[in-house]
């Protein structure tokens, strides 16, 4: 793996999934979603997803050679730069919501926020109140955009 993304992924310090059975399921989500999206800059988007997690889980020590294989459909910088961008913009969202909500420590996620399941999700894997949460993050989210 590249340095750099080694780097980045230990300062985004996510949980980490050790089945690979995980990567390998969200990979194919993934896939489908690339060949549903309706624009191509919701293609780009999912391309990078895909491109995160064939990366996370070459970070967690997982075999990515089990990996299904797949063509990029925009030239690879395009779609690692879109890559970062778009996950560290959620990392930095989500520490930041979770300061503005008292959270007790400091949160590293970069599920899409749009969704107040997911939100309750991640205040429920930090140990937060989803409401006073939920109110933190739409706030935020008024006044910030963030990538598709």
């Amino acid at each position: 793996m590249n340095p750099l993304l080694r780097l980045w992924f230990r300062m985004l310090d996510l949980p980490r999934f050790p089945n690979p059975t995980w990567h390998r399921q969200r990979l194919i989500e993934e896939l489908k979603e690339v060949e549903e999206a309706p624009t191509q800059i919701y293609k780009l988007s999912e391309s990078s997803d895909i491109q995160f997690n064939i990366y996370r889980a070459e970070y967690e020590g997982l075999p990515i050679q089990e990996m299904p294989r797949f063509t990029l459909p925009f030239p690879s910088p395009v779609v690692h730069a879109y890559m970062l961008a778009k996950f560290t913009s959620r990392w930095t969202f989500y520490r930041t919501a979770a300061y503005f909500a008292n959270a007790p420590h400091s949160v590293h996620e970069v599920i899409n926020p749009s969704k107040d399941e997911k939100l309750n999700q991640v205040a429920s894997r930090h140990g937060m109140n989803s409401e006073g949460f939920r109110k933190v993050t739409h706030n935020i989210l008024r006044f910030c955009v963030l990538f598709p």
